[in-house]
C-alpha cells in the first residue's frame, strides 16, 4: 500500500493546536480569501480574482487524506457565509457555491491519475498536467453556471459558461502551482548565509526587470499588453526556485487581473464588455 506521509511536507507541518480544530481554521482560511475576492468584484460581474476554489482545492490535495472530510465541510460554510456577510442573497449566495464546489470537486477527480512527484511540480510535466486539472475544474463550473445562471451576467447560456470558465481557468493555474510547491512554513525563515546571496545584485535582476516590464505593461493598452512582462517572467523561471516563480506568477496574475482589467481595458470597453474580459482572462492564463 502506498503510504500516505508526503517526505516533502512531512504531517506535523500542518499540525494545528488540540483547542483549535482543523475545520475551523480551514474554514476561516477559505473564509478570509472569499472576502477578498469579493471585493475585487465589481457591479455586474464576477470577482477579478478568486482565489478560494484553488486553495479548497490545494487543501485537499496537500492535507492528510483523513483531515479532508474537515475541508469539504469547511468550505460551503465559508463560501456561503462570506456572500451573506456581503449582502448577497441567499438563493443566489448557494447557487454560486455550488457551481463553486462543482468545479472544485472536478478538479480534485481530474488529479487522481497524477503521480505524487507531479502534484509537488517536481518534474517539467508537472505544469501541463495541473493545466488539464484547471481546465476540468473550470469546465466543470462553467456548465453549472450556464444552466443554473447564478450570478445574471446579462449574457445567453454560452457567454455565462464561457464566462465563467475564463474565469475559473485563470484563478486555478495562478494559485493552485504556488499551493502545491509550498514548503513547510518552518523552512521558509532563510538563514543568515541564504539572506546575503539573495541580496547580490545578480539575484534581483530578474524580478527588477518583471517590475520594470509592470510598469510598461501599464502604457500600453488593450490585453496584450501583458505580453511585456513574458520576456521577464521566463527569466524568472530560470533564476529561481519553482516556489518563488509561483509567488511571482500569482502577484502578476492578480496585478492583470485588477489593475489592467479595472483601469484600462474597461475604460476601453466601455464598461464591463465579456468578450474583452474573457480575452485579457485567457491572455493571463
Amino acid at each position: 500500500m502506498e503510504s500516505l506521509e508526503n517526505p516533502a511536507f512531512p504531517r506535523d507541518a500542518y499540525a494545528t493546536p488540540r483547542f483549535v480544530s482543523t475545520w475551523t481554521l480551514v474554514a476561516i482560511g477559505i473564509f478570509a480569501v472569499c472576502l477578498l475576492g469579493i471585493t475585487s468584484r465589481p457591479a455586474g460581474s464576477l470577482a477579478m480574482v478568486w482565489p478560494a476554489n484553488a486553495l479548497t482545492l490545494g487543501l485537499l490535495l496537500r492535507m492528510p487524506r483523513d483531515r479532508r472530510p474537515a475541508v469539504w465541510l469547511a468550505a460551503p460554510v465559508a463560501f456561503v457565509a462570506a456572500d451573506m456577510v456581503t449582502g448577497t442573497p441567499w438563493t443566489q449566495a448557494i447557487l454560486l457555491n455550488a457551481a463553486n464546489l462543482c468545479g472544485v470537486a472536478a478538479a480534485l477527480a481530474a488529479t487522481r491519475p497524477m503521480p505524487e512527484s507531479a502534484l509537488e511540480l517536481r518534474e517539467p510535466q508537472s505544469i501541463l498536467r495541473y493545466v488539464l486539472v484547471a481546465v476540468a475544474g473550470a469546465a466543470a463550473a462553467g456548465l453549472f453556471a450556464a444552466v443554473a445562471d447564478p450570478f445574471p451576467l446579462g449574457l445567453d447560456r454560452f457567454g455565462t459558461g464561457k464566462y465563467w470558465f475564463a474565469s475559473e481557468l485563470v484563478n486555478y493555474i495562478a494559485l493552485l502551482p504556488l499551493i502545491s510547491s509550498m514548503p513547510p512554513i518552518r523552512s521558509l525563515i532563510p538563514a543568515r548565509a541564504s539572506l546575503a546571496s539573495v541580496a547580490r545584485w545578480r539575484t534581483v535582476l530578474p524580478v527588477t526587470a518583471l517590475v520594470g516590464a509592470c510598469m510598461l505593461t501599464m502604457f500600453a493598452q488593450g490585453p496584450g499588453a501583458i505580453a511585456f512582462a513574458v520576456p521577464a517572467l521566463i527569466w524568472c523561471g530560470l533564476a529561481y526556485s519553482v516556489f518563488f516563480v509561483s509567488i511571482l506568477a500569482f502577484v502578476f496574475a492578480s496585478w492583470s487581473l485588477t489593475v489592467i482589467s479595472g483601469e484600462y481595458l474597461h475604460a476601453l470597453a466601455g464598461g464591463h464588455d465579456s468578450g474583452a474580459i474573457v480575452s485579457l482572462r485567457l491572455a493571463v492564463f
